[in-house]
């Protein structure tokens, strides 16, 4: 069913993957919170809810992460064998998703490689920041 399905959309099937694609790593932002909009913090007397009902936090997320991520990956390319072995993991995720899934919970297994790239992009900045940083 699914090659018959590639067969007749054929047309259609880089806009899929580019869609799946995005869902995935977050470029597009599909709602707020989730899309759960119960609770008291969503009362939008409140300050907090009038942030929640605005705020994607996931977008707000992917926007911080992914690109300290590739940061990462880039500032890591001296140490090839952890840079290729958790990359290479966080690629193959990814196409297999694609094929697959396509959601954003489909990133939990690799979110800890995604976070522990990051953070390393994020703490050479800061280091870099406290060196060029003139002494009082």
């Amino acid at each position: 069913m699914g090659l018959d399905f590639l067969v007749h959309n054929k047309k259609d099937v880089p806009l899929l993957v580019w869609r799946k694609f995005a869902r995935f790593w977050r470029f597009k932002s599909d709602s707020g919170l989730s899309g759960v909009k119960s609770g008291w913090w969503w009362n939008k007397e409140s300050a907090l809810g009038r942030i929640a009902s605005s705020l994607d936090v996931g977008m707000a997320y992917a926007v911080f992460v992914v690109p300290l991520f590739v940061a990462g990956l880039v500032a890591g390319r001296k140490s090839r064998n952890r840079t290729l072995l958790l990359g290479g993991l966080v690629v193959v995720h990814t196409l297999v998703s694609l094929v697959f899934h396509g959601s954003l919970r489909m990133r939990i297994p690799i979110e800890p490689v995604i976070a522990m790239f990051a953070a390393d992009a994020l703490w050479r900045i800061v280091a870099r920041a406290r060196l060029r940083r003139p002494a009082a």
